[in-house]
Parts: structure tokens; sequence; C-alpha cells
């Protein structure tokens, strides 16, 4: 005799918790892509070395971990035919990160 379809035992689904969570998530969401365009717009310090790669790390963390998760997946943005995705950087975020690479570029 088949087993009937319970789903995931643990998931109760449909309670309100879920949509407070669903807004605090867009909260923290909003929070974090202030938070690192504000560190990407920071410029370095004169004479101050230990601030300086402070910041050239908060910067990296931005690129590698925050930057790819505001990029969305190919399953949200292609068509039923899978076109190609073009993401659009204004040219100010562009020139940041430009500028940025090239900076780590000299150091290494």
């Amino acid at each position: 005799m088949p087993r009937p379809n319970v789903g995931n035992p643990g998931n109760k689904g449909g309670k309100p918790y879920s949509k407070e969570n669903r807004e605090k998530a867009a909260t923290l969401k909003g929070l974090v892509l202030d938070w690192a365009t504000k560190t990407m717009r920071k410029k370095d310090i004169k004479d101050d070395p230990i601030q300086n790669d402070k910041l050239t790390k908060q910067k990296e963390l931005v690129i590698s971990k925050i930057l790819p998760t505001c990029v969305p997946r190919p399953i949200e943005v292609s068509g039923e035919d899978g076109e190609s995705i073009k993401i659009g950087l204004d040219n100010e975020t562009l020139k940041l990160v430009d500028d940025f690479i090239k900076h780590r570029k000299k150091k290494i």
C-alpha cells in the first residue's frame, strides 16, 4: 500500500511568522546593501596603513561575498527559452569596482 504524501513533517507552512521572516529578510538585505554601498565609496586615508588594510578587506568581502548575492539567479531572470542575461551596473558602481580591482592588482 503506498504511503500518503505528508511532505516534510517539520514544515507546517502557512503560518503568519513566514511573512514576518520575509519582511525581516527584506530589511536585512536593505541594510547589508546600504553598508556595502557605503563601504565601496570610502576612500583610503593618507598615512594610515592599518585603516587602509581594514578597508581593503571590507571591500574584498563586499566584492566576493555580497555582490554575487545581489545578482539574480539565472532562473529568476531568463525567459522561457533561456535567453541570455544582461546585467547592468550604473557607471559610478562600475567605476568603483574597476578601481578597486586595479588597485588590488598593483599590490599583488
